[in-house]
């Protein structure tokens, strides 16, 4: 599965056209003077993107440094102790529908930029005029604002606005409202490349949208904007921890993984590149998108493919960002029934045509290795960890693996496996396993423990449960090697008491009398 989403162009969204110019006021080199209480002293935020950083404030310093303020009429942008992200102070833009009204704050890029990140806080507590915006991020090649991404004010919602060779489209980030009062974390990468521009956008940490087949207009980057630049928008919006580069995924080796991605693909036959190396990943990962797979790299892990089913089911765990973590090998296949698989930070992902692509992790994937994998009893696994109340099981060929803080990983399976089930599992009375199944015993039979008890089995009495006191009595007489046997029937009700049968009599349990034994 490819880490590209489809560019969607969105028609019905009610959006005025507006003017793509820079409308400013003038601008201003410094603001009000900071409140006493910011932490000054502190150091410039840093994030681990790749790149070169153009511009960082987290405003402890009571300044806007590394933008030229805009601001008209009613509009102010200053430094405020009332929302902070971090520390005791942040950038406050402050906009009404007064005549004139505007805010905004502008960081001017390097000549012939066109790889940007941008990264910062924003908590928008007033939204502006219904039919208008919010703007988190603006990007503007010269004076044409050709991609950025806002607050709807009409429903909350985050918008992606492109300004393509056919005019505005629009694409729908966050069907819900965006909460007003609170902060969120925004991320938005930029490639300007024309009609195959990069375009991907980070919420909260999580990838919103990506895609590197974005039409803009634009061949550069010249200016990232905070703000609006139409006037009387309205809108009250705090900005904090403030991080713009340039540069992480330029040509020429700069992006860090990029050549060892290259290299990685001339082993990995997953055929050609369909993209550029794209950055900003957890851990400072980086990926790039080929017709047959996707590599992804990290300094720690290295470059690896994903590819077909195991791509898929890495996916759907979340990628890097999931229970697995990054790849740390390719496919490795020569296993049993034709079966391939592949090593993540996390776990393994193993494949068979039979059984799909399915994950094995933690305390059930040493289970399983101690089985010897694949080749052992249980075969393949058929699902992934699925969540109990107070565990987790996963099913495999030839049987289940059952985890709980309390008892670990075991093994459940054939007869035992179904006579558990008939009570219930662990939500009965015999809770989780504490042991795989115990072979060895008279007549070829096996058992297996339980937190509540034991299941016993043999060819001639089948699988049962064995349980308190009546247990205790079938121990001090001997157990299966004593003149009872085997049980062949669970516990039932008997009198006003319980019994259990065995091959060679039966066990009786009262609260009034205690136990006692019969023999045939």
């Amino acid at each position: 599965m490819k880490r590209l989403f489809r560019f969607g162009v969105i028609s019905t969204l009610a959006v005025p056209a507006m003017a793509l110019a820079f409308v400013s006021g003038p601008a201003n080199a410094a603001t009000t003077p900071p409140p006493a209480t910011c932490s000054t002293g502190v150091s410039a935020p840093t994030n681990t993107y790749p790149g070169t950083t153009v511009a960082a404030n987290n405003f402890e310093s009571g300044t806007l440094d590394g933008f030229t303020v805009n601001t008209g009429t009613t509009g102010t942008a200053t430094i405020d102790n009332t929302q902070a992200h971090s520390g005791t102070c942040a950038a406050h833009l402050h906009v009404t529908t007064d005549p004139g009204s505007l805010a905004n704050l502008v960081t001017t890029l390097p000549a012939n930029s066109n790889d940007v990140y941008a990264d910062a806080w924003f908590n928008i507590t007033t939204a502006g005029v219904a039919g208008n915006d919010v703007p988190y991020f603006r990007f503007f090649f010269d004076t044409t604002r050709f991609v950025d991404i806002y607050r709807y004010n009409s429903n909350g919602q985050m918008w992606l606005r492109v300004t393509s060779s056919a005019g505005f489209t629009y694409t729908n980030l966050v069907p819900g409202s965006i909460a007003l009062n609170a902060w969120r974390h925004v991320g938005m990468h930029v490639i300007a490349n024309g009609a195959a521009s990069t375009v991907e956008v980070w919420l909260d940490g999580t990838s919103i949208f990506s895609s590197n087949q974005i039409d803009t207009t634009a061949t550069t980057v010249t200016a990232v904007q905070l703000g609006a630049e139409h006037l009387t928008q309205m809108g009250d919006e705090y900005i904090d921890d403030f991080v713009i580069k340039t540069g992480g995924t330029a040509p020429g080796g700069q992006n860090p993984g990029a050549d060892a991605i290259t290299a990685a693909a001339t082993t990995a036959g997953i055929g050609t590149a369909t993209g550029t190396v794209v950055c900003g990943l957890t851990a400072g990962g980086c990926y790039q998108n080929y017709t047959g797979g996707v590599i992804h790299w990290t300094a720690t892990t290295g470059a690896f493919a994903t590819k077909g089913a195991i791509d898929a089911a890495w996916a759907a765990l979340g990628w890097e960002t999931g229970a697995l973590g990054y790849p740390t090998s390719n496919e490795i296949g020569g296993l049993k029934n034709g079966g391939v698989y592949q090593n993540f930070q996390h776990g393994v992902i193993h494949w068979s045509p039979a059984t799909g692509a399915h994950a094995t992790k933690g305390a059930i994937d040493a289970a399983w290795a101690a089985q010897n994998w694949e080749n052992g009893g249980l075969g393949y696994p058929t699902s992934n960890e699925i969540a109990l109340k107070n565990g987790a099981y996963q099913t495999f060929e030839g049987g289940v693996i059952h985890w709980s803080p309390a008892t670990g990983a075991h093994i459940t399976q054939g007869a035992i496996d179904a006579a558990w089930a008939g009570l219930n599992w662990e939500n009965g009375f015999l809770g989780y396993p504490t042991s795989n199944e115990i072979g060895n015993l008279k007549n070829g039979g096996v058992y297996q423990n339980f937190q509540g008890g034991v299941i016993y089995w043999s060819a001639g009495s089948g699988a049962h449960a064995n349980a308190g006191a009546i247990r205790t009595a079938y121990a001090s007489q001997g157990w299966e090697n004593g003149r009872l046997g085997y049980p062949t029937t669970n516990e039932y009700a008997s009198g006003a008491g319980v019994a259990q049968d065995y091959q060679g009599g039966r066990i009786t349990w009262s609260a009034g009398t205690g136990t006692a034994i019969t023999y045939k």
